[in-house]
């Protein structure tokens, strides 16, 4: 996963790579929200960090050694269905990498409660608005040189639904897939994957990543549904952004053949 994490940070420095940093210390408060710069993931960081309308708690991580005015990228870090912020931040661990790529991660968790903490519009759309809100205000906004959602599972279809939102497309510059709303096309699911136990039966269907019924075991790899659902009119299709998908190595039995983002930009 830090492989995958180190490739995905250096794949968005490429792509909004700075025209150089000044060399003057910047003179700013100790904190960022509240927390501490340097946190890393192991061992697990607390939430140190709060957005002050809502109250709600955050972790933060951030270099220690940033300069006036330099350049960083800003990660909203999107647990799964059931995870927390102090799972996600070591799920996917982009803040150890922080003072290497210029990063700032905020990792914030779902208001519901357990066991059914998942993300939903009415209780977190707004937070996450105003935790964007307070990340640009803390580390100046002409200082974001790029913006990226990640998400885990259903934080990746939490990103998918919000990504082409009035308030996020003109933000937002990409969207980083951790096994969750993969746009261009449907994967299928190993259908092994995650059995009950060692040898369990395998469930008549098999689970799609994304919106849509569920097809058929032994379905041709990469067949679409026989009636997709329409798109929504800010669904993530309708804006455009960078896209990067990944998943665990036995998760997906086959990806689709073809992507329509990559039809879309002719890639």
């Amino acid at each position: 996963m830090k492989r995958t994490t180190g490739l995905f940070a250096g794949a968005m420095l490429g792509l909004t790579l700075a025209t150089g940093a000044p060399s003057a210390v910047a003179q700013a408060p100790a904190t960022k929200a509240g927390a501490t710069c340097g946190a890393k993931s192991d061992p697990a960081v607390p939430n140190n960090a709060t957005e002050p309308k809502s109250g709600r708690q955050f972790v933060l991580q951030y270099p220690c050694d940033l300069k006036k005015d330099e350049k960083v990228v800003l990660i909203l870090n999107i647990h799964g269905a059931g995870s927390s912020s102090s799972y996600q931040h070591r799920y996917f661990p982009a803040g150890d990498y922080a003072e290497k790529y210029r990063l700032v991660v905020a990792t914030p968790t779902a208001a519901a409660a357990m066991p059914g903490r998942v993300w939903r519009a009415e209780a977190d759309d707004q937070f996450l608005h105003d935790l964007t809100d307070l990340m640009f205000s803390e580390f100046g906004k002409t200082n974001i040189k790029s913006f990226w959602l990640a998400g885990h599972s259903q934080g990746g279809a939490t990103s998918a639904r919000i990504v082409c939102s009035d308030y996020f497309k003109t933000r937002v510059d990409g969207f980083f897939s951790l096994s969750g709303g993969r746009q261009g096309g449907r994967t299928e699911r190993n259908p092994s994957y995650n059995a009950p136990a060692p040898g369990a039966p395998v469930p008549a269907t098999v689970a799609n990543q994304g919106p849509g019924p569920a097809r058929p075991a032994g379905a041709a790899p990469g067949a679409a549904p026989a009636t997709p659902p329409a798109p929504a009119a800010d669904g993530p299709a309708t804006c455009d952004y960078s896209h990067i998908s990944t998943y665990g190595e036995w998760e997906v039995a086959a990806m689709p053949d073809k992507s329509t983002v990559a039809d879309k930009f002719g890639c």
